[in-house]
């Protein structure tokens, strides 16, 4: 599935932590790592030596390694190897909410989520890297075809013995009107609401039992990134993985809202399977798109 991982790398400690996700990917799948600097006229002899340091310790460690130091900015660098490497994952660390950092959300990572249609796994620094591949994977739905696109490659990665947690966030809604009565018909729309949603996962967690896959599943209301973050650390997932944006096209989870926010508050990576790119450059019909059928072998 991941053959070929590009890594960004600008020299520091920050963006290097991406690699312990990159190495455990690429043995897991027999992957090449693709290493990538940014490099200018007067610091490219200075990449190039870096990134040999760096592939030499990841050879040591008996994984196939290449390294790119391309001209330009790092975004556009990051994004032109990748499509010239084709690039089946882009592993990169991004920032959290506090301090400064060269690979800001916003900056960098949000150019390469923005003219990338490649998935993007996003890495935050204080996160832990791994020794293992991950065993226990959150994947957020919202009841769209779209979304539901992230259940294969989340599938995948869990691997045998793994587990999968199909989540879905209702948010959080009240009535327009206070009414006398009122409170116990919104209570009923707001289990009926909570029942479909159980339903719907329910059925999409029948087809991957099918098989044979461990899966549990979870129904809340309130914040979609909260509740999603909140999960995550109370099930001690390993990685979330989602669709960048859900129903109909119509960014319902774009970077910026719940994708953006969940990246910043969640305690483990997110995998981001449908970045900025595929909404400005998808149809409404591609959006409409049947729902995926989930394979059983």
């Amino acid at each position: 599935m991941y053959a070929r991982i590009l890594v960004p790398l600008d020299g520091s400690a920050l963006a290097e932590t991406a690699l312990p996700w990159a190495k455990v990917l690429a043995r897991q799948y027999g992957g090449t790592l693709c290493l990538v600097r940014a490099s200018g006229e007067r610091d490219a002899a200075d990449a190039v030596t870096y990134l040999a340091r760096v592939a030499e310790g990841l050879r040591a460690c008996g994984l196939v390694v290449e390294t790119a130091t391309p001209r330009g900015s790092a975004g556009e660098a990051v994004v032109g190897e990748a499509g010239r490497y084709e690039a089946d994952l882009i592993v990169m660390t991004t920032h959290g909410r506090r301090g400064p950092g060269r690979w800001l959300l916003g900056s960098v990572t949000d150019e390469v989520l923005h003219h990338t249609p490649r998935p993007v796994l996003l890495v935050r620094g204080e996160q832990l890297g791994r020794s293992a591949g991950p065993r226990r994977v959150v994947v957020p739905l919202d009841g769209s075809s779209l979304a539901e696109q992230a259940v294969e490659q989340a599938r995948a990665l869990a691997g045998p013995g793994g587990e999968l947690l199909l989540y879905q966030a209702l948010a959080p809604a009240m009535p327009i009107v206070p009414e006398v009565g009122a409170g116990e018909l919104w209570q009923e729309v707001l289990d009926d609401a909570h029942a479909e949603a159980d339903a719907y996962l329910a059925r999409v967690a029948e087809r991957l039992r099918d098989g044979g896959l461990s899966v549990r599943t979870a129904t809340e209301y309130g914040v979609p990134s909260q509740r999603i973050a909140e999960y995550a650390r109370a099930e001690r997932a390993d990685l979330i993985v989602l669709s960048s944006h859900g129903r109909a096209g119509m960014a319902r989870w774009l970077l910026g809202s719940v994708a953006d926010e969940l990246v910043r508050a969640a305690p483990v990576p997110v995998l981001l399977l449908r970045p900025l790119y595929a909404v400005a450059t998808e149809s409404v019909g591609e959006a409409n798109a049947e729902p995926l059928a989930l394979s059983r072998d």
